[in-house]
């Protein structure tokens, strides 16, 4: 219900702005046909939920990444404001009290703008390791 209620929300967001509204979806009756047929038609698909959810996204034939059990993934493209995503991303790892499942575990930026995503992440204060501290982390 809070999922559906949240979608519910989001689409009427962009309705209002006259976004597509369809972007955001939520499946009534889930199955695992249903799964799988939205698998083969997605792209691409951040799976969530562990083993089995990444290995049905992987073997989908579309591109997918997985992640574990309570973490979340953000993709980061061209069509990004640079700015604001690098103050989000920061956002969502010094505010997220302690749980994990509401910040971004794992950024996925486009190669085509990762210099510049470092950049303003950089800006935003985070630290860029050199090639030396690379080994430093445990």
């Amino acid at each position: 219900m809070t999922t559906t209620a949240m979608v519910d929300v989001m689409r009427a967001a962009r309705r209002a702005v006259g976004a597509p509204e369809d972007l955001f979806q939520v499946i009534l009756k889930p199955s695992i046909p249903v799964t799988q047929n939205l698998l083969e038609v997605c792209d691409p698909t951040l799976a969530t939920g562990g083993k089995p959810m990444g290995k049905a996204a992987y073997s989908s034939g579309r591109p997918a990444y997985g992640v574990g059990t309570g973490n979340s993934s953000i993709v980061i493209d061209e069509s990004a404001d640079i700015d604001i995503a690098a103050q989000n991303t920061r956002m969502s790892k010094i505010s997220d009290f302690g749980s994990g499942c509401s910040a971004d575990g794992n950024i996925i930026i486009q190669r085509s703008i990762d210099d510049q995503m470092v950049a303003a992440r950089v800006a935003e204060g985070g630290y860029l390791r050199s090639g030396a501290e690379k080994g430093d982390v445990g």
